[in-house]
């Protein structure tokens, strides 16, 4: 009995370590400065029309204290803007932002890995968003942010 356990742990293992590999490495990820804006921490965003972006903008200016913000340029035609503000407790942060695919799931998989540096108690708050290559037609996006 405890062989079979074993075996089906060992086989659990086997196919969630499969899974990551599955994952792919998307290139052409640029990050896009938009400044911090009160309000918007630990929300999701997935932009990918001229319009969904022309509704962001006017969220973020909408909001107080946020009124004379200034956004990139954004080729929709060509490119997806995805996002999570993040809040860190740090003197300061090295972050790494990533794209991979899930071609199994149809799924893009947004990573934040953040590196807090000092403990000096200041708060260190960043939008997060990066432009990447169109998401293909049916993919959605998950997110992930770990702080090391």
């Amino acid at each position: 009995m405890q062989t079979r356990i074993a075996l089906l742990l060992l086989s659990m293992a086997l196919l969630c370590s499969c899974n990551k590999d599955a994952l792919i490495q998307i290139n052409g990820v640029e990050t896009v400065s938009i400044s911090w804006c009160p309000g918007f921490l630990d929300q999701d965003f997935l932009i990918d029309t001229e319009e969904q972006y022309h509704e962001f903008q006017q969220r973020i200016n909408d909001a107080a204290g946020c009124e004379s913000h200034s956004f990139p340029f954004i080729d929709f035609d060509t490119r997806t803007l995805i996002g999570r503000p993040s809040e860190i407790i740090a003197c300061s942060v090295t972050s790494n932002l990533e794209v991979f695919a899930d071609p199994d799931q149809k799924e893009y998989l947004y990573k934040q890995q953040h590196y807090p540096n000092g403990d000096c108690g200041n708060t260190i708050n960043e939008m997060y968003f990066v432009s990447i290559p169109k998401l293909p037609e049916g993919y959605s996006v998950s997110y992930e942010v770990l702080i090391n």
